[in-house]
């Protein structure tokens, strides 16, 4: 090639410097090229597959190795919670891409840089704090908890902080995961309980937010790249997950709650049988012995 031939990159630069300054440039001769978006400038149309398809390959990578642990964790202790080894670093992955959508992203469309600010920063605040009180009422009330607190002070800070990424984090606390010791808080019922609600909260100040957000930005955005990608796919695996999980827990809430009427009323037949037959049974009266 010689030293002053054009090439692809050359004329993809060359034009892209002619529609950024179009007011100064032949750009703004014609009534069609005038209309080009200065900010937007030129830019290569990037083909998901071919540009990120090693990132793509080490996401599979990961996904298998993950595969691998969560069935040595099943076989070592089925007993746990072994599901948090897929849960843990999908919200991690989710909460860090989106910060990433936001620096490099978000002004790509003007209009949803402020919305994805907002529902990245307000629930991650709310969780944090809900979080850290959930940690201080169970350390409070919870004397089997506060025992298991004092010996893992560090693991219980961290996952506090993490609970900011979603409420859900300190489930994992006392999942057991592959048996292992640190994970087996005590969490009493009541956290569960505040747990469970405040993810439920989360799932419309957070999950749906971000999902609308990313399903906007594909609209409206020309070049789609690998950030926004793994964005909208972190959020709809944790959209239909939560979706699924709570159908799940109120179809249990249900069950349990007929389950125990039941049983209330089978109790109350019993109790009206025995005082049905007590009141039928006839007690002899004593029979005299005559004295000759």
């Amino acid at each position: 090639m010689f030293p002053h031939e054009r090439n692809v990159d050359h004329i993809i630069k060359d034009l892209d410097i002619l529609i950024k300054h179009k007011e100064v440039t032949p750009i703004s001769w014609f009534g069609t090229t005038n209309n080009l978006e200065a900010s937007f400038g030129f830019r290569r149309y990037k083909n998901l597959l071919d540009d990120f398809k090693f990132h793509l390959i080490g996401i599979v990578i990961g996904i298998v190795i993950l595969g691998f642990l969560y069935f040595y964790a099943k076989k070592k202790y089925p007993l746990g919670e072994n599901i948090v080894i897929f849960k843990f670093p999908l919200i991690i992955l989710n909460f860090i891409m989106s910060i990433m959508f936001i620096l490099n992203n978000g002004k790509n469309v003007p209009q949803l840089f402020i919305p994805s600010i907002i529902f990245c920063v307000i629930p991650t605040i709310i969780n944090f704090v809900m979080g850290v009180i959930i940690m201080l009422q169970e350390i409070k009330k919870n004397r089997y908890f506060y025992e298991w607190f004092k010996n893992n002070v560090d693991i219980a800070s961290l996952f506090t902080i993490l609970s900011g990424a979603n409420l859900e984090m300190l489930n994992i606390l006392s999942s057991q995961v592959a048996g292992i010791m640190l994970f087996n808080a005590p969490l009493s019922e009541v956290i569960q309980f505040y747990i469970f609600w405040g993810s439920f909260i989360g799932f419309f100040i957070n999950d749906v937010p971000r999902f609308i957000i990313q399903v906007f930005y594909i609209k409206l955005v020309v070049n789609y790249d690998i950030i926004p990608f793994l964005t909208l796919s972190t959020s709809s695996i944790i959209l239909a997950n939560n979706i699924i999980s709570k159908i799940y827990h109120a179809i249990i809430h249900l069950y349990s709650k007929k389950r125990k009427s039941i049983m209330i009323l089978q109790n109350k037949k019993i109790s009206c049988n025995l005082a049905n037959e007590n009141s039928s049974i006839t007690v002899p009266r004593k029979i005299r012995k005559t004295v000759k």
